[in-house]
């Protein structure tokens, strides 16, 4: 109250995220880094009744997240705020879980050693299985988000599973390489759509020898990038729409592509 009547103190407003003009993400990341949760959580919900996650992920989550990584790059965050950042991140997604991926009672996310993206997809495999789901589904009926085996890259295709299964889609993350081999093309076949987010910079041989094993074990599948808030176009990614059948920019154009191309 004092920052938004007194000018002395209006660097607070903005510190807080209380401001009516600052942005959703900023507002989001700056409520991150000061652990406000509940604060967080009260706006995701107004907006879910409003609009799904994937909109939601793709105006205030992943750019509120690519803040935080342009800070990190920066050195702009201490330790303690980047384990302040990680803690509530973790809350936060844990919270957006639909209740049908959570394990029974609430499990903590320990702050500092666990990948969160992995967390939520290990906890709906301990409900679901392996394979999250079953196997015996009509051909190309199966969506994958999958990533480098990066917190980055897992969280992100986590995020993005749990929107396509909020719109009643049969979608799975997992990390790179599938858990598939050469001769499991029976469960390669049930893939209609896999989707993985592009490289980083020192990630782009690793990323398109992933593509490439994903075009030998599925080779049916649709293959989409997802170019993702904050990302540069980096030397040595100029050719990454040759790899792919298409690149996408938000979570939005990942439902419509999937809803586009329905068995």
């Amino acid at each position: 109250v004092a920052g938004r009547y007194v000018a002395a103190l209006e660097f607070l407003s903005t510190m807080l995220g209380e401001v009516h003009d600052v942005p959703a993400a900023q507002r989001f990341f700056q409520r991150a880094l000061s652990g406000d949760i509940n604060a967080i959580l009260r706006g995701a919900r107004r907006y879910l009744r409003r609009d799904g996650f994937a909109r939601y992920c793709d105006h205030t989550l992943l750019p509120g997240l690519a803040l935080a990584a342009t800070e990190l790059r920066l050195g702009v965050i201490d330790a303690h705020q980047q384990q302040q950042l990680r803690h509530t991140v973790a809350e936060i997604a844990e919270a957006l879980v639909p209740r049908e991926a959570r394990a029974p009672g609430r499990r903590r996310v320990p702050l500092l050693y666990t990948n969160i993206g992995a967390h939520l997809r290990q906890v709906r495999e301990s409900r679901l299985g392996q394979w999250q789901g079953p196997l015996d589904v009509p051909r190309r009926s199966i969506v994958l988000c999958a990533g480098l085996s990066t917190e980055r890259d897992e969280l992100v295709s986590e995020l993005l599973a749990l929107a396509l299964r909020e719109e009643g889609r049969d979608a799975r993350s997992v990390a790179l390489p599938l858990p598939l081999a050469a001769q499991d093309t029976d469960k390669a076949e049930l893939v209609s759509t896999i989707f993985i987010p592009c490289p980083l910079a020192d990630a782009t041989g690793e990323w398109r020898a992933a593509i490439h094993a994903l075009r030998d074990l599925a080779p049916h599948a649709l293959l989409a990038a997802i170019r993702l808030p904050g990302d540069d176009v980096a030397p040595g990614q100029s050719g990454i729409k040759a790899d792919v059948d298409i690149v996408l920019h938000s979570f939005a154009e990942c439902l419509a592509f999937v809803n586009a191309h329905r068995p």
